[in-house]
């Protein structure tokens, strides 16, 4: 697997918490509440699993380790791990890697605050895990 080069992909825009401010709906068929994640996660899904599909139109199925430089507009404090699990499932659902428990190792991955709104972004290099 080490002959395999880097993928590298962006996802262009602010990356949300999947956790933060949750909606609970009333599933119909059970009666039961749950949650589901924010609106805004919602739309920015949908937004990057484009883009994603559109720079890597392949699934990867080994295991991986994954860098991710998230760029956020805002100085506010922010979670890198609530950020990487937003693009994690990206990357899963846009078909990018099979499953995430395929990645094991997050190594390298970076908060950056502060930038300009048309400049924020994730960076995201992926490579074959290696022990």
């Amino acid at each position: 697997m080490t002959n395999i080069p880097p993928i590298k992909l962006v996802i262009r825009g602010q990356t949300p918490s999947k956790k933060s401010k949750p909606q609970i709906i009333l599933n119909k068929k059970t009666g039961k509440r749950m949650l589901i994640p924010n609106k805004k996660y919602q739309e920015w899904i949908g937004g990057a699993k484009d883009q994603l599909r559109s720079q890597f139109p392949f699934t990867i199925d080994y295991e991986i380790r994954v860098i991710t430089l998230v760029y956020r507009h805002t100085r506010r404090r922010a979670d890198l791990i609530n950020g990487q699990q937003s693009i994690h499932d990206a990357l899963q659902e846009a078909g990018i890697i099979e499953d995430d428990f395929l990645i094991k190792s997050t190594d390298g991955s970076r908060l950056y605050l502060g930038f300009p709104a048309e400049e924020a972004r994730a960076e995201i290099t992926i490579l074959p895990f290696s022990e």
